[in-house]
């Protein structure tokens, strides 16, 4: 079994669609491009990060406030 402290917390608000702001969309973002930046100096391929930070970018540009970073949820319900 495995479980995540994270999903925890953020389950519920996905589920309620409160995507009010405990840690920014925007902030991750900036995160997982920081991560990409890095890992291109080291000349380490994170793929699956570039990947995450698409959708992200997606849902940050469709957004027309500043949302959690669950709110990546919103993407997956339109596939």
């Amino acid at each position: 079994m495995a479980r995540s402290g994270v999903l925890d917390v953020k389950a519920p608000l996905i589920l309620a669609k409160n995507f009010k702001p405990s840690f920014p969309l925007r902030l991750m973002h900036k995160d997982l491009g920081l991560a990409l930046d890095l890992a291109n100096q080291l000349g380490v391929p994170l793929p699956t990060v570039a990947a995450v930070r698409e959708v992200f970018n997606a849902v940050r540009g469709a957004a027309t406030e500043d949302v959690d970073f669950a709110a990546i949820a919103r993407f997956w319900e339109r596939r």
